[in-house]
């Protein structure tokens, strides 16, 4: 659970992805080892305690998740699909088309997404 009713996550190419830390942090690593046998290890800004992206163990070493909200333009920013609906407070309101899921993003959805970054960075 992340604490708030919605948290904007964006898959993000590592190789894409540049964290200035010489005008930013300094950064905290926090780790979490989950009970489904995978570590989560966490991305903060050790001064706000805000997290900025994290990464799993179990998924491609070549791609982290970036909190999109710590981005300066994140108002431009329109979801590709929601997940973990299940738990979504009742006023909460999605969007009749939107892609969403009860729980996390089914693995042959995430496989695909993956699929169209590696092609995009060609």
């Amino acid at each position: 659970m992340t604490g708030s009713i919605a948290v904007l996550q964006m898959p993000i190419p590592l190789d894409r992805f540049h964290l200035d830390t010489q005008n930013n942090g300094p950064f905290r690593d926090f780790i979490f080892p989950r009970e489904s046998n995978f570590t989560s290890i966490q991305r903060f800004c050790d001064r706000c305690m805000t997290r900025i992206y994290s990464f799993r163990d179990d998924r491609p070493k070549d791609q982290i998740s970036l909190r999109g909200a710590t981005l300066d333009q994140s108002t431009r920013i329109v979801p590709r699909f929601h997940i973990m609906t299940a738990e979504k407070q009742p006023w909460v309101v999605i969007p009749e088309d939107a892609e969403s899921y009860d729980d996390e993003l089914p693995e042959d959805r995430r496989q695909a997404l993956a699929d169209t970054n590696t092609a995009a960075k060609r």
